[in-house]
């Protein structure tokens, strides 16, 4: 346009004036040679102060809040084409410092080295961000939000700038117009010289001009367009890495809510697990106390109807409560006439807590599965979700790169407009600030680091085949009843109280009882070893497992018990074991008539010669219990002599 009342006022982006008019006009009228040369001087000086082919472009950085385009200048003006990145900040990751002094250029240096560092390993395939995002497993939307909003500044750039490109190869093509017309002007014009000799010099001077015109906009529609090519596929790359964040967001909520509704439900199934094989144990303690023993039944079943199936990769035999039942030994059953309808009432609990361990166990091999989907598939799990999405700001990133290396490489040529030359350091500090190395480091130390959940195991108290060879017993809880220690010294003051000495041990045997604030114990060290009655909790102080804790207390946790027993059967002394639990179990027999049954069936499978498991005690030991029992004597200290022998030659054979 010759003046600016002849642009167009709507374009979002508006062309300079293109300097001094050329006035070819001027040619074919009488002017003098002053006034030629005078036009000439001028567009030379004009030419070498302005490159007229450049104009005034947007912003580069405009304001996040704002949604409108900046005004467009009217005039031509260094701080309208310089971005506002530029004024703020300048020292931002330039590692120029204010003052020269020694010491702040090498703390400058220090830090040009450390985001150079960042910038190189950045991309790196088994160290570089995409693999870095793994500790945000439990904050995948802060992670998506944080890469979404550097794919929405790269895409408002591109867009940016390939509209100022575009307008750079529109006003190329404008003086290229301008350019020919001139020439075929300057052509006519040349055709009328026989009345000025020094016309064809003109002609001469006024032609390389328009070449050189020709020559610039020629090769910057040239970058232009390139740029434009550039850009355009920059663009399409920031709107497919838009769609990739968001549906791997989307497929990264499914699998945290298929894995969140399995984990509810395993619980589930456990608290029903454990609902059950406390009502079967409770119906074992009742069964004990009228002198039963689970020694006097037989769990019956038929193998020929059992059910084979594949859990976890191997082929077990599903244990089916339906083909299942107990029955009482016809022994046994002439001792204690109540024991078969004590066996009858088992039966249900028996197998309710049956079907239901078994439920569990196919329900954790669903569980597992599922654990292999949700965190384990190398693509569909969640931690390649969540790596996918770094590996879409990695892209992002060396997509930038590209572009920035591009307009860097092209900066020093002649032909590359202004506003590409002031850009291009805001443009590479917006690169490295979008860097989310520090960033990420912040919010691993807010939110703690992300950790892969293990799979399930079969953690009920027992397993289906300690139900199936009737190994729940758990008369003198062992299961719920830890071991604790005595903080200080305490003196009974009321009925069914304990005096303990600090530094005792005691095992809880019921946490229910009368006067609030006591629970029901039995000492296991000390001066009272042997006492029951109730302590109080503020003076206990419960016991981990360790290597310092005695046999005694190990046998009072469930983890330690189940170890030793599987010791002992390693060493074929599991009689042992055994013995000093039904010995246990014997002493807290309250009627005569039922310890009567109980040391019968001791005395029967354990101290006799032809017995079962003979367990190896001293001659006077085993002798003193024969005359007892055929005297007739029942009392709960029986078997103690015995009993201790057991426990002692345990602890230094077998527990040493």
């Amino acid at each position: 346009p010759e003046s600016e009342d002849d642009a167009v006022t709507d374009s979002p982006i508006v062309p300079a004036p293109a300097g001094p008019q050329l006035k070819i006009a001027a040619l074919h009228t009488d002017s003098t040679q002053a006034n030629m040369w005078k036009t000439v001087q001028v567009q030379r000086r004009h030419e070498n102060k302005h490159d007229s082919t450049d104009r005034v472009g947007l912003r580069l950085f405009p304001n996040k809040t704002d949604n409108k385009m900046p005004a467009v200048p009217h005039r031509r003006k260094m701080s309208d084409m310089i971005p506002s990145d530029i004024e703020k900040e300048k020292e931002m990751f330039s590692g120029l410092p204010k003052n020269k002094e020694n010491k702040d250029r090498e703390a400058a240096a220090a830090a040009k080295a450390v985001l150079k560092a960042h910038m190189e390993m950045y991309p790196h395939p088994k160290k570089g961000f995409a693999v870095q995002t793994k500790v945000l497993l439990h904050k995948s939307s802060i992670l998506a939000k944080r890469i979404m909003e550097n794919i929405n500044q790269c895409h408002r750039i591109g867009l940016t700038l390939k509209r100022m490109f575009e307008s750079e190869t529109t006003h190329s093509e404008a003086i290229n117009a301008v350019v020919s017309t001139g020439k075929i002007t300057l052509t006519a014009a040349g055709a009328d010289t026989k009345h000025d000799d020094r016309r064809p010099q003109m002609d001469k001077l006024f032609g390389k001009i328009l070449d050189k015109y020709d020559e610039i906009s020629t090769k910057r529609q040239k970058l232009s367009r390139h740029f434009t090519k550039l850009l355009r596929q920059f663009i399409v790359s920031m709107e497919e890495s838009k769609e990739k964040i968001s549906r791997s967001l989307a497929t990264e909520k499914i699998r945290r809510e298929s894995w969140s509704e399995m984990n509810t439900s395993v619980i589930e199934k456990r608290m029903g697990c454990l609902e059950h094989y406390q009502r079967l144990k409770q119906t074992t303690m009742s069964f004990a106390k009228h002198g039963a023993s689970l020694e006097d039944i037989d769990v019956v079943y038929d193998k020929e109807v059992l059910d084979s199936s594949t859990i976890d990769g191997e082929t077990v035999m599903a244990l089916n409560p339906k083909y299942m039942q107990l029955k009482a030994k016809k022994n046994a059953a002439k001792h204690n006439r109540n024991l078969r309808d004590l066996t009858k009432k088992m039966e249900k609990p028996f197998s309710k807590c049956l079907e239901s361990f078994l439920d569990y166990r196919v329900h954790l091999s669903k569980g597992n599965k599922v654990h292999n989907q949700c965190w384990e598939a190398p693509d569909y799990g969640i931690p390649g979700i969540i790596a996918a999405m770094g590996q879409v700001e990695v892209r992002r990133y060396e997509n930038l790169q590209k572009v920035l290396e591009h307009l860097d490489a092209f900066a020093k040529n002649a032909y590359v407009p202004t506003w590409v030359k002031m850009s291009l350091n805001a443009l590479w500090k917006m690169h490295q600030n979008c860097i989310l190395t520090k960033w990420l480091g912040e919010q691993v130390e807010e939110h703690g680091e992300a950790k892969i959940p293990d799979k399930y195991v079969f953690n009920l108290p027992c397993t289906l085949e300690d139900l199936a060879s009737k190994h729940w017993d758990d008369s003198y809880s062992r299961y719920y009843n830890p071991v604790h220690k005595v903080k200080e010294l305490y003196r009974q003051q009321g009925a069914g109280e304990c005096r303990v000495n600090a530094g005792d041990i005691v095992t809880v045997e019921s946490k229910q009882s009368q006067k609030t604030g006591y629970w029901k114990c039995l000492v296991l060290s000390g001066a009272f070893r042997h006492h029951h009655g109730l302590i109080p909790t503020r003076i206990l102080e419960k016991m981990d497992v360790c290597r310092d804790m005695k046999l005694m207390h190990v046998l009072c946790i469930d983890a330690g018990y189940y170890a030793f027993e599987k010791h002992l059967k390693g060493e074929y002394s599991g009689e042992n074991l055994a013995f000093w639990r039904a010995v246990q179990q014997f002493r807290t027999l309250v009627k005569e008539e039922h310890r009567q049954i109980r040391a019968t069936s001791i005395v029967k499978r354990f101290i006799i010669d032809d017995a079962e498991q003979q367990v190896n005690i001293m001659a006077r030991h085993r002798n003193q219990i024969e005359k007892d029992f055929k005297g007739g004597t029942f009392d709960t200290g029986l078997f103690d002599a015995a009993q201790e022998e057991v426990y002692e030659l345990m602890r230094k054979d077998s527990f040493s």
